[in-house]
């Protein structure tokens, strides 16, 4: 950010600062406070990342953690209270550093907890048997590597055998399940607890976060926008392959009403294919090319708001009310940059899906 937007960012936002504490892999506990790590860091948060977060942080002297964690919180001094938010517990890499003189600097890579579960892999063929309670059997792949689960039930249960390839890693194989299951894939909090959710649609998620033009702005002026109708599908095929069976549906939009069909567009088809290695019968193939077509049958439009660290998740709806502007968009928090300073200055992107 420029002068002036920093200048604006530290006055809303005054007294709000960044901390970082060594953290023991085996309780996930803080041990101490670490002080050889500057200003100047910053946090992703991206729901397009396999793991969810990651960042880089600049460093003075040694940071040498081992194998423990590193976490980082973000404390703030406002009204008299103190409130202090976990922001990530990371495994930390210095790939390189430099010399001056007597003195080490260097920055950090930093990699939330789920890469754990990325860079392990199955050490043979893994053959899960029909009826295996798919989110369960995910859980205690994740527990069997020391992490912490917090998530929703489920008792959906596999309908037949899923296979997997010995090398397959572990990150892989418990999303699969978790899509199984109806669920979205693996997250993490704060803590470095995974986090198992039930897929929600975004479209009917209540905002938990509003950003307001006016006295009570927490937001700078120059929102970004974006939004691209080219290459919606209008047809998708979805493909049944296992080693029993092939199976074919296929769901086309054809709508004269709908901006996206095949008829709105002169006849120019857009398709999608989906695979699928499971599912019960030709009917319910055909139900989900149908249910995928109408998930896809939209546009996504994408706001870019620079502004003050609020209390929001990844994956949490928000509202912008840019009344100045005359612009009022709801959409979902897709991808964050946390800036490690004063103020903590982010940069938030959200979702929306337009159909029509």
């Amino acid at each position: 950010m420029g002068e002036g937007e920093g200048s604006w960012i530290g006055h809303l936002a005054e007294g709000l600062t960044a901390s970082y504490t060594r953290v023991d892999p085996i309780t996930k506990a803080d041990k101490d406070e670490l002080d050889t790590i500057l200003d100047g860091g910053s946090i992703e948060l991206n729901s397009s990342s396999d793991i969810k977060a990651a960042g880089t942080v600049p460093f003075i002297g040694s940071l040498d953690l081992r194998n423990d964690y590193l976490r980082i919180y973000s404390e703030s001094f406002l009204n008299d209270e103190t409130t202090r938010v976990a922001h990530g517990t990371f495994l930390v890499a210095t790939p390189s550093f430099e010399l001056h003189g007597d003195t080490i600097k260097g920055r950090a890579d930093l990699y939330s907890l789920l890469q754990l579960l990325s860079e392990a892999s199955i050490g043979a063929p893994l053959s899960l048997p029909a009826g295996t309670i798919v989110v369960d059997y995910a859980k205690n792949l994740v527990e069997d590597i020391g992490l912490s689960v917090i998530g929703d039930y489920s008792d959906r249960t596999l309908n037949d055998v899923a296979n997997f390839d010995a090398g397959t890693s572990l990150l892989e194989v418990v999303n699969w399940l978790l899509a199984y299951g109806g669920f979205s894939s693996a997250d993490v909090d704060g803590y470095g607890n995974v986090l198992m959710a039930r897929y929600q649609d975004p479209s009917i998620l209540a905002p938990v976060v509003e950003f307001t033009d006016g006295k009570d702005c927490v937001f700078l002026p120059g929102v970004l926008h974006e939004q691209d109708f080219f290459n919606v599908p209008n047809q998708v095929i979805a493909i049944m392959s296992n080693m029993d069976r092939v199976m074919t549906a296929t769901a086309i939009n054809a709508d004269p009403n709908n901006r996206y069909s095949t008829i709105a567009r002169g006849g120019r088809t857009i398709t999608q294919v989906e695979q699928v290695s499971d599912i019960a019968s030709q009917d319910a193939l055909q139900a989900l090319a149908e249910k995928l077509l109408s998930e896809k049958t939209s546009a996504v439009e994408t706001i870019e708001i620079k502004h003050v660290y609020q209390p929001f998740r990844i994956g949490d709806a928000g509202r912008l009310n840019y009344s100045q502007a005359g612009f009022l968009f709801i959409g979902v928090a897709v991808r964050s940059t946390r800036e490690l300073s004063v103020g903590m200055p982010c940069t938030t992107r959200f979702n929306r899906f337009v159909r029509m």
